[in-house]
């Protein structure tokens, strides 16, 4: 017989180790034998339940705020996107401010909204370029090679302000057989969250199918980790704001020797208890039979004892 013993585990990053400050997205979590390694354990499973998850980390980020404007006779400037969430006309106001404050001056920067690119309009550089030093070129839709023409600087792409498409929870203890395209190779990842809300709201997410329990590759946990990743496998900056998370352990055990256990039986948490002091117990041994007395030493028994008195 198999007995599914499930365990539920609730985590909240307040209580969590920080292993990267007000990131809060690389924690570690001690606790006490979790999952030991028993015999008649066959295999145990992890499963993500339910998530609270609050949107307060940024589009811009310290990974994607650099801009390295350069080009044949003037002087390389960088300028630094200050980090949050920006719409086309905040993002375009917060680049004239960056821009002036170095001393490039645009006569122009424009957002086409039918095909949503950017484009950049100067009256005084000529042939100038974002290098390939810039972070932020995937956001603006250009590339490094992207020359300007005369004054003109119109980037390929479509402006890029989505942020962060889908959150990945790993974990390292809970080793499972997950794999990611980031690195081809295995992940851990035990799920994927789609960041489908506006900034500044709350990600709820509750598992909805069997298909989300993943099969556990280790039989002892005594501490669990978890990282919270972007899409790109880079640690997400949660600005100090906590997250919970709900997961729940469940191992399958086989009960070989156990008669005469019925279901109630099984349901009970003791039969486990019973079944391992059954493995560590001697087998009890049968009374010694008593003696035969004859009749006639009974006869003797009884004047012995008249004799006596």
């Amino acid at each position: 017989m198999i007995y599914t013993e499930n365990k539920i585990i609730t985590l909240n990053s307040k209580y969590g180790i920080l292993n990267n400050g007000t990131y809060k997205s690389d924690l570690l979590f001690n606790f006490t034998k979790i999952l030991s390694d028993r015999e008649h354990v066959l295999k145990s499973y992890i499963t993500v339940v339910n998530a609270q998850i609050p949107y307060s980390f940024y589009v811009i980020t310290d990974l994607n705020n650099k801009l390295v404007i350069s080009g044949s006779g003037i002087l390389t400037k960088t300028i630094y996107i200050t980090k949050g969430n920006y719409n086309a006309s905040s993002f375009i106001t917060e680049l004239n401010t960056k821009f002036e404050a170095e001393g490039i001056f645009f006569a122009n920067i424009t957002f086409n909204k039918t095909n949503g690119i950017l484009s950049f309009e100067s009256p005084f550089f000529t042939n100038y370029y974002f290098t390939s030093d810039s972070t932020i070129l995937s956001v603006l839709g250009t590339t490094s090679e992207l020359i300007s023409t005369g004054v003109y600087y119109t980037c390929l792409f479509p402006l890029n302000l989505l942020g962060v498409n889908k959150i990945s929870i790993r974990s390292e203890r809970l080793s499972v057989l997950s794999v990611s395209s980031v690195n081809f190779s295995f992940s851990n990842i035990l799920v994927t969250i789609p960041c489908d809300i506006p900034p500044y709201s709350l990600i709820s997410y509750t598992s909805q199918s069997e298909q989300n329990k993943n099969l556990l590759t280790v039989r002892y946990i005594n501490e669990i980790d978890i990282q919270i990743l972007d899409e790109n496998n880079n640690f997400i900056n949660m600005n100090n704001l906590d997250w919970t998370i709900t997961m729940v352990l469940s191992s399958e055990i086989k009960f070989d020797n156990i008669e005469p256990y019925n279901l109630n039986d099984v349901l009970n948490k003791n039969v486990l208890k019973n079944f391992e002091n059954q493995q560590e117990l001697p087998p009890e041994q049968p009374p010694e039979p008593e003696p035969i007395i004859s009749e006639n030493e009974k006869e003797l028994s009884i004047l012995n004892y008249k004799n006596n008195i």
